[in-house]
């Protein structure tokens, strides 16, 4: 499940680059909404648990696999779906949960 979140934003990516190179921030945003969504799920399904909606900003900081401040950046994120910046931090925080996960999963391997 992990993987093709991590594929499917692989393949969203180039899409919402060149809607913002176009300068098409509207259309842009509308697949950043899209992409905090797969983010969203990585974040809480490589923690094991479900995503809710409810309290978001409780659960995240309650989660151990995570990126530094990523509350406060998905949240300027979603406030902000029409900066390019947006865009780059998004990508940023999915390259560190991989690296936060990837870990994880070293350490719980070792742990065995």
């Amino acid at each position: 499940k992990i993987r093709k979140l991590i594929k499917e934003w692989q393949e969203l990516k180039p899409a919402i680059s060149g809607l913002f190179g176009e300068r098409k921030a509207k259309d842009a945003s509308r697949l950043m909404t899209k992409g905090c969504a797969l983010f969203l799920q990585f974040l809480f399904w490589s923690n094991g648990r479900p995503v809710c909606m409810e309290g978001m900003e409780e659960k995240i900081d309650e989660l151990q696999v995570k990126p530094v401040n990523v509350g406060e950046r998905l949240q300027f994120i979603l406030s902000h779906l029409k900066l390019y910046h947006s865009f780059l931090q998004l990508g940023e925080l999915f390259v560190e949960q991989e690296k936060a996960y990837a870990k994880y999963l070293v350490i719980k391997n070792r742990a065995f």
